[in-house]
């Protein structure tokens, strides 16, 4: 008996000594992102969502995803879906929800984004950044 208590209620009463793990930044962003932007990816090609775009606001505005990295899917697009895919897949051990889509998959290889349209404006920007004169830019 432990302290005026039944053995039996030991490994329920007592406390686990704490865990002591290093863990790096980015695993710990890693672990904590990968489900959303895997989830996000579920539920847009489901149909859940109708557009790319109103899942990331929505996760914004109702979530609090950091607004400045646009949305989880936004997010995707700016680190690689290959590179997401080859981090998801080193943490495959930690269960299904680490497991991209076939979907995010067939994109990844195919180089594809969840935002082209974000990728277009942007090839736009440049070049109409490009036709601009020298003497004209920074006014």
């Amino acid at each position: 008996m432990a302290a005026g208590r039944p053995e039996s209620l030991a490994p329920v009463i007592e406390p686990e000594p704490p865990r002591t793990a290093q863990v790096a930044d980015m695993d710990l962003l890693d672990r904590m992102l990968l489900p959303m932007i895997i989830e996000a990816a579920r539920c847009l090609e489901e149909g859940i969502v109708a557009s790319p775009a109103e899942l990331d606001l929505a996760l914004v505005y109702g979530l609090g995803f950091p607004a400045f990295r646009g949305g989880a899917l936004a997010y995707a697009d700016s680190l690689g879906l290959a590179a997401l895919c080859r981090t998801a897949d080193r943490h495959e051990a930690l269960g299904p929800l680490y497991q991209p889509t076939a979907r995010m998959r067939q994109m990844a290889d195919a180089g594809a984004t969840f935002h082209p349209e974000a990728e277009a404006r942007a090839e736009q920007r440049e070049d109409s950044e490009q036709a601009v004169p020298p003497s004209m830019k920074g006014r």
